[in-house]
């Protein structure tokens, strides 16, 4: 080191160089401002050290690897902090250090969370299937009556981007189903009922 003067012979100590690091996708790509969302993030160039960061905006929180492929696409996973009301830069760094984490292209947007207006119908057959809406104004997650409420997409990534309205279910008491994300809510269709209370 230093103009090839030798300061350490024999050192045990390493420096390792890996390559760039790349956010291929993350989702869901929206929480509440409280925080505690967990978001799956598709990278390549991930190796299992020390370190693993997200970063929301400025907010940094630690990363965990969930799969790591032998063709280099690792999913990880974080959970989201307490941030304002906005869009913020999402990234992912190996270390953690600044002006080493890669940006994704898309942003993460923190939002108010949900507050219910109403739902309709409120009753149905006990077989299930009846298309039930939701209404809400702007958010993610609430409680609902009838134990129906927001719950973020929670499979794993897969190696393409899915749309939005896959990135929501419907959770009726311990069941829950796909559903569609509408401009002012979303809606579902109910299961059957397993049990009466």
């Amino acid at each position: 080191l230093d103009g090839g003067v030798t300061y350490f012979e024999n050192s045990t100590r390493s420096y390792e160089y890996y390559p760039l690091l790349s956010v291929q996708d993350f989702y869901p790509q929206l929480g509440v401002i409280q925080g505690g969302t967990s978001v799956t993030i598709s990278a390549t160039g991930v190796r299992n050290v020390t370190g693993l960061t997200c970063r929301f905006g400025v907010k940094k929180v630690g990363a965990t690897i969930l799969r790591n492929s032998a063709a280099g696409v690792a999913l990880l996973q974080c959970v989201s902090p307490p941030h304002a009301e906005g869009l913020v830069d999402f990234a992912l760094a190996l270390n953690g250090q600044d002006g080493e984490f890669a940006l994704a292209s898309a942003k993460y947007n923190f939002h108010r969370p949900l507050v219910p207006i109403g739902i309709w119908p409120t009753a149905g057959p006990i077989m299930g299937g009846t298309l039930v809406t939701l209404a809400a104004d702007q958010g993610s997650r609430t409680i609902f009556p009838l134990d129906a409420d927001f719950v973020q997409r929670p499979t794993l990534l897969p190696p393409d981007p899915m749309p939005p309205s896959q990135w929501v279910v419907c959770k009726v008491g311990a069941e829950t189903v796909s559903g569609r994300q509408l401009a002012d809510g979303i809606e579902c269709r109910v299961p059957p009922c397993t049990g009466v209370n």
